[in-house]
């Protein structure tokens, strides 16, 4: 007989929130007062926390919160090529993204859909720009991120996250990837959009993984969720998409020298404490 948790009620596995089952009454885009409804106006992005070191059995690993959307990721590697894969002289990656049944609203299934597998492809074409794959000859770099909670921006969330796990790895990148979302509604721009505001249908949306330190700053990976999109709007879309990377670079650079200093000041307490 299987075991049972008597200090709650289980409810039956299909169940539906009862939010999902009110009418859906349809609101303005943005409020009376001309912000959003989270109270920030279109050129400010939500609220940040950053961490590495989260998962101890991964060789590097990252936590990051854009607001309400939490994504954690974990490197493995390099490892041996096992036989019958492909043989290169290079290194290969290999990146997995993996929704949390209860990431969403509605609850996912534990296969992964055709979202989860269009961005773990779109995620290991920005890491393979970004790594140094010929330090790591017939090797295989793992990279897993799990999706805690999606409310928006998640491709910019999973890039900067992967990011922060490879440089907590010691993996060689030629410098930190980090990713934005911006969003086009009208003649407005709207930094890092949440997920109700991405689902509106006219929408035009633009992520881009940049790696702002690397010659100039180089452009990784851009996605495009839209359609014709006008020159001019692309062009002010992408500027202020790399506007916002970097200054994600700079709190990313700053969280992993705040992890290395508190590494060293434990590792020379751990040393002078010894006998």
């Amino acid at each position: 007989m299987g075991s049972r948790d008597t200090r709650r009620v289980l409810g039956p596995e299909k169940s539906v929130c009862h939010d999902l089952l009110r009418p859906q009454v349809p609101r303005a885009f943005l409020r009376e007062d001309g912000l959003r409804w989270d109270g920030r106006s279109p050129q400010d992005p939500r609220k940040l926390f950053m961490s590495v070191g989260m998962i101890t059995q991964a060789k590097g690993s990252s936590y990051l919160e854009v607001g309400n959307t939490k994504v954690c990721c974990g490197v493995y590697g390099p490892k041996d090529v096992q036989r019958g894969q492909d043989f290169k002289m290079s290194g290969q990656v290999l990146c997995a993204v993996k929704m949390a049944p209860f990431s969403a609203p509605v609850r996912l299934p534990p296969q992964p859909d055709t979202r989860q597998q269009e961005m773990s492809r779109q995620l290991k074409d920005a890491l393979e720009s970004v790594i140094v794959l010929e330090k790591f000859p017939k090797s295989l770099i793992d990279v897993y991120v799990t999706v805690i909670e999606d409310d928006g921006s998640l491709l910019g969330a999973c890039i900067t996250a992967a990011g922060l796990a490879l440089c907590h790895a010691n993996i060689d990148v030629y410098d930190l990837v980090v990713g934005a979302s911006v969003l086009f509604r009208g003649d407005v721009l709207y930094l890092d959009p949440r997920r109700e505001e991405e689902e509106v249908s006219d929408n035009n949306q633009l992520t881009i993984g940049m790696i702002p330190k690397h010659a100039g700053g180089q452009i990784a990976l851009m996605v495009q969720r839209s359609g014709q999109v006008a020159p001019q709007c692309l062009s002010e879309c992408l500027n202020a998409a790399v506007d916002l990377c970097n200054r994600l670079h700079s709190l990313a650079q700053k969280t992993l020298l705040v992890h290395l200093q508190e590494t060293l000041a434990h590792s020379s307490s751990s040393s002078s404490s010894s006998p």
